[in-house]
């Protein structure tokens, strides 16, 4: 085992909410991390113990660092227990942040002025009728076009991680069934979540969007069995408005949202 033989520094920070607690140890037996872990452990220095100093009685301890000390054989080892106060810290209640922002996504045409009703919410269709417009293709070649897209990023804390993954994974690639963010329905696609652990039991959890002007619809042509586009009059005889992301979902029902 390891006996605990003093605590050689206390430092706390300047905004109350952290404090750190350097300990010297002398290893009995065994003579190993596991030996240190354990002594450290059965003496109260276990992730979420309350800190016994005098920042907060909230205080937990948020990490526990350990090494052997150079040239002791692993006969001494040193520790730092990092103690963080939730009850200070901001929660879920009290930190929102979006962020934003916007740029030009290149894709391919084969019309231009194409007629706004095939935009009209939910989209559920996989297919649309001819959209319309004025020709701008090649010979059933398409050209380039530019859809303005917006990257939105929603940030919440809250004090879990995976009691909701199934709920966020049953929507991350479909559109907003609601207004949402600004969004009409149909317009804002959800990307994907990052989750970062910031102290003990509060996570920092950032779920992705984005905004496509065109309802992330796509100009696709007519085909013929070969594959080319079907051809009048030197272009692409009908073109269809085709949604990849059929699916829609309320984004309200995220966690922390």
């Amino acid at each position: 085992m390891a006996v605990i033989v003093k605590g050689i520094e206390e430092t706390e920070a300047n905004d109350s909410k952290t404090a750190r607690v350097s300990l010297l140890i002398t290893a009995v037996s065994p003579t190993t991390a596991a030996g240190a872990r354990s002594q450290l452990t059965s003496g109260g220095y276990t992730l979420g113990a309350s800190y016994s100093g005098g920042i907060s009685a909230g205080a937990k301890l948020s990490n526990l660092t350990y090494a052997p000390v150079e040239d002791s054989g692993g006969s001494t080892w040193t520790a730092t227990a990092a103690y963080t106060d939730d009850a200070q810290s901001e929660t879920a209640a009290d930190f929102t942040k979006i962020e934003s922002s916007t740029r030009v996504e290149a894709v391919d045409i084969w019309r231009t002025g194409a007629s706004g009703a095939f935009l009209n919410y939910p989209q559920t269709p996989a297919l649309f009728d001819n959209i319309g417009g004025t020709s701008v293709d090649s010979a059933g070649v398409p050209v380039s076009g530019l859809v303005v897209q917006q990257e939105l990023s929603y940030t919440v804390r809250m004090n879990f991680t995976n009691s909701d993954q199934a709920t966020v994974n049953s929507m991350i690639g479909t559109r907003n069934s609601a207004l949402f963010l600004g969004a009409n329905p149909g317009f804002a696609l959800f990307t994907g979540v990052r989750r970062s652990r910031i102290a003990v039991d509060l996570y920092e959890v950032t779920y992705t969007f984005v905004w496509d002007a065109a309802a992330h619809l796509r100009q696709v042509p007519k085909r013929q069995a070969d594959g080319d586009a079907e051809l009048s009059g030197g272009h692409a005889v009908e073109v269809y408005a085709r949604q990849p992301f059929p699916g829609v979902s309320n984004f309200s029902g995220l966690p922390g949202i």
